[in-house]
């Protein structure tokens, strides 16, 4: 299991529009199986004004990757996202991996 945090800064005026898709009754049920196929276990999403920070948890960083650029419905997905970015691009290319450095739970230290 591989847990890491993508970051992505949206344009400012796009923050309640990210949010509003993000509400669960929002997310498209497409979207949830495909986490499940690319093996994600937990998926959390913060932000800091423009900034979002999005925790996972998955089994495999390059797997994930791999199966969410063959599949047809997180392209779709992106064609309402990559507008509210700072930087359009594939979202793939806009978020930034950010790595697990320091891991405490229940008083162990984990990494």
């Amino acid at each position: 299991m591989e847990k890491f945090v993508l970051m992505m800064e949206l344009k400012r005026d796009k923050v309640k529009d990210y949010i509003e898709i993000h509400k669960s009754s929002n997310v498209w049920p497409e979207i949830i199986e495909l986490n499940k196929k690319a093996g994600v276990h937990k998926e959390e999403i913060f932000l800091f004004r423009n900034f979002v920070f999005i925790y996972m948890e998955a089994e495999s960083y390059d797997e994930m990757v791999k199966i969410y650029s063959e599949d047809e419905s997180i392209k779709e997905w992106d064609k309402i996202i990559i507008p509210m970015l700072k930087n359009k691009q594939e979202s793939s290319e806009s978020s930034k991996k950010i790595d697990l450095i320091y891991d405490y739970e229940d008083g162990k230290l984990l990494h």
